[in-house]
């Protein structure tokens, strides 16, 4: 394949005449679709790509209800030609190209990376954290730690940096000796299955809904003063790709309307399905209608939704997943390191193969016009 970088504006005109296919049927093409509408990418996607069998044949809905049918890899092959154009839209980048390198088919198929993209976009202007004339969220900082085993040196590092930089603030850890995971069933299922990551999603918007406070992941690094953030009623962090996740860190003072909508939503929800299998979902893809219902768009960028303010990613999550490096700005208060605990072995095995692919990809990219 010809790996091609460029910017969105510059894919876009790049592509106006041109078959585009995204290969990761998940959020990354909404998110192309919905950060860059004036372009109507939703109009000028032919189909996706995926390797999972699941999706095989079925429909992909993208904004304004246009659907778009999920090829195989074999089918994909098949059927590009010289007017398609490939864009990745996937954390897995590097596994891809390296599958489709396998392909004589492909060699001189245009190929374009969405995660470098997003990668080397420049960051808005500093944005205001306090949305409030006075501080309403109480200073206390949750979070939990089940299981009983010892935490590693970057946890112990993040729970440093919150005394380092909130003295003030009270820290409290949730553990099967001060709190009650027969709560929910989806946290005593998750819980007893050893799944104990999934056991929080719940329990963090419980503690949050019942004291008022701030909830941080083990994996979340304090880099500057947070006070600034309890001049909300709420507030929330969105990741690279426009969605929100609770797990990167959260606040809000007691019973807060959009807290209690993403707990009232955990009563449909079970972590054992039907046939005894779990639930692996993550809890931003259970998450992501709710916050939908209550108006929030899926664009990386500060938003107010039922109370809460929203912030872009480079205030509370400034790593794009699939690289090694942080992208901090002058906004940034805090870095979620993306322990990834929730993933299998086989799926952190490919994010780090994205992440040290980094400069080999850098060295094949193309400039326009190359043969």
């Amino acid at each position: 394949m010809k790996l091609k970088h460029c910017t969105i504006d510059e894919f876009a005109q790049r592509t106006q005449d041109k078959k585009i296919v995204c290969f990761g049927a998940y959020v990354m093409p909404l998110s192309l679709c919905n950060e860059f509408e004036g372009y109507h990418f939703e109009n000028r996607i032919a189909y996706l790509v995926d390797n999972d069998k699941k999706k095989h044949g079925t429909d992909f809905c993208l904004p304004n209800g246009q659907v778009r049918e999920i090829l195989s890899v074999g089918q994909f092959v098949s059927r590009a030609d010289s007017q398609t154009v490939l864009l990745i839209t996937s954390d897995y980048f590097a596994a891809i190209i390296g599958q489709l390198d396998q392909y004589r088919e492909l060699d001189r198929l245009p190929c374009y990376i969405y995660p470098f993209m997003k990668y080397d976009m420049e960051y808005p202007d500093k944005i205001p954290l306090k949305h409030a004339g006075q501080p309403l969220i109480p200073k206390t900082i949750h979070y939990f730690w089940f299981g009983r085993n010892k935490k590693n040196s970057l946890m112990e590092q993040c729970i440093q940096s919150w005394k380092k930089f909130c003295p003030d603030y009270r820290i409290i850890e949730w553990n099967e000796d001060n709190y009650d995971i027969t709560r929910h069933k989806f946290m005593e299922q998750a819980y007893n299955s050893g799944k104990y990551s999934f056991v929080t999603d719940y329990a963090r918007l419980d503690v949050v809904n019942r004291y008022g406070g701030i909830y941080f992941d083990t994996d979340v690094e304090v880099i500057k003063n947070i006070d600034g953030l309890l001049y909300n009623e709420a507030f929330f962090g969105l990741g690279t790709y426009g969605r929100i996740a609770t797990g990167l860190g959260f606040g809000a003072v007691k019973q807060q309307k959009a807290v209690q909508k993403l707990l009232e939503a955990y009563g449909r929800f079970s972590f054992l399905k039907e046939d005894g299998s779990y639930d692996l979902r993550t809890n931003t893809i259970r998450e992501a209608p709710v916050f939908q219902e209550l108006g929030l768009m899926q664009k990386n960028k500060f938003q107010m939704v039922a109370g809460a303010s929203v912030f872009p990613s480079d205030v509370m999550s400034p790593q794009i997943p699939g690289f090694h490096s942080y992208r901090t700005t002058c906004n940034t208060v805090t870095v979620h390191h993306n322990g990834f605990s929730w993933a299998s072995g086989a799926q952190k095995e490919e994010f780090e193969r994205s992440k040290d692919a980094y400069e080999t990809i850098r060295a094949r990219f193309c400039q326009e016009g190359e043969d």
